[in-house]
């Protein structure tokens, strides 16, 4: 991603050093992280607390805004990247893993078919082949299409 480019991804960035999140940005204007959300989390107890605290944000952000009952915000529907992940950071508990292999965005139907498509070229460029599926593990790459996380909320 060029520094200038939009995304289209959850960007994330975190202390090198202890892998916790500092900052999360959903779609962010300018580019700040080469480290995307992969959408694969782990959280604990807390997460209902949290989801119940954002629905009643929503609630009252619905109630109080100029904008009631135009359906640009339905208090109904909770974001996982908008209303629960870049609130996260401030709690000083949410960590990152950082996967360094092959990865492709899939937000679309066609997106699992081009994913699909892009790996089994890359298992076929490495000499692997149907037949031989303990081969499909294969080390982590030093070139990285892209960097995505696993979010830890402990």
């Amino acid at each position: 991603m060029k520094n200038t480019e939009k995304s289209s991804l959850g960007v994330i960035v975190s202390d090198k050093t202890t892998g916790n999140v500092v900052h999360y940005v959903e779609n962010p204007e300018t580019k700040i992280s080469d480290v995307f959300n992969g959408g694969i989390y782990l959280f604990n107890d807390q997460l209902f607390k949290r989801l119940g605290n954002a629905k009643i944000s929503k609630i009252t952000q619905a109630q109080n805004s100029s904008n009631f009952g135009s359906g640009h915000d339905d208090e109904d529907i909770i974001s996982m990247e908008t209303d629960i992940l870049r609130n996260l950071p401030e709690f000083g508990n949410t960590y990152v893993y950082e996967y360094r292999g092959f990865w492709h965005a899939i937000k679309t139907p066609a997106d699992a078919l081009t994913a699909n498509k892009l790996y089994l070229e890359k298992l076929l460029k490495a000499g692997l082949s149907s037949t031989n599926p303990s081969a499909v593990s294969s080390p982590i790459s030093s070139t990285p299409l892209h960097h995505w996380t696993l979010c830890f909320y402990w």
